[in-house]
């Protein structure tokens, strides 16, 4: 009987954790890459999904022969643009002389708009997975089918929590991580001394019974 208790309620718990992250990525589409970096000509470069390789060969300004003359980007505003998180990139003219330098803010852009979706995400699923909790914890104890059930949502709850903060670690800030844990922590160990409180005083009246 334990046996398949359990096997019900980690059922529910994992389906429930992979149908509340599909959920939101079905729902909230975590940015593309591509939407933000087109028709780049800079040059192979990394990127939070690998290298990408630019449309157009990469050509420095002397790679170019019979070009007219032109003022390349001085080491102080190359610094400046790689302070910004960006990478100096070229406009270039039908024979690929260049034309213009700019400062081409495409991948800072694009971290910037996954950081931002990684955290609405995390707050969605720690959100969800509050709610499976407190209707776990709310299901009463004398149904003891509600027991298994109560177990799966708890569970999925909490891992529904932890793959939330996986998926955003990186994007939250580094003094805000062990504060997150310690909640998560603190979670758990109240929720197992209340669910074992729970199980104790509903054996105890079985048992009077």
């Amino acid at each position: 009987m334990e046996l398949r208790k359990w096997a019900v309620a980690i059922t529910i718990a994992v389906l429930l954790a992979i149908f509340v992250n599909a959920s939101i990525d079905a729902i909230y589409h975590p940015p593309e890459y591509q939407d933000y970096c087109k028709n780049q000509n800079y040059g192979q470069y990394s990127s939070p999904i690998g290298p990408v390789m630019p449309e157009k060969p990469v050509m420095a300004v002397s790679d170019v022969k019979d070009c007219p003359a032109f003022s390349d980007v001085t080491e102080a505003e190359k610094n400046q643009c790689t302070d910004a998180r960006g990478m100096v990139a070229y406009k270039r003219d039908a024979k690929g002389c260049a034309t213009e330098y700019y400062c081409e803010m495409c991948d800072a852009n694009f971290q910037a708009a996954q950081k931002q979706h990684e955290n609405i995400a995390f707050i969605i699923s720690a959100i969800l997975g509050m709610l499976a909790i407190v209707i776990g914890l709310m299901l009463p104890l004398e149904v003891s089918i509600n027991d298994w059930i109560a177990s799966g949502l708890i569970i999925g709850g909490l891992i529904t929590i932890f793959v939330g903060t996986g998926r955003a670690y990186q994007s939250i800030e580094m003094i805000y991580r062990p504060l997150i844990i310690l909640g998560e922590l603190i979670l758990v160990i109240y929720l197992a001394y209340k669910r074992l409180g729970e199980n104790d005083k509903s054996n105890s009246v079985k048992k009077k019974k």
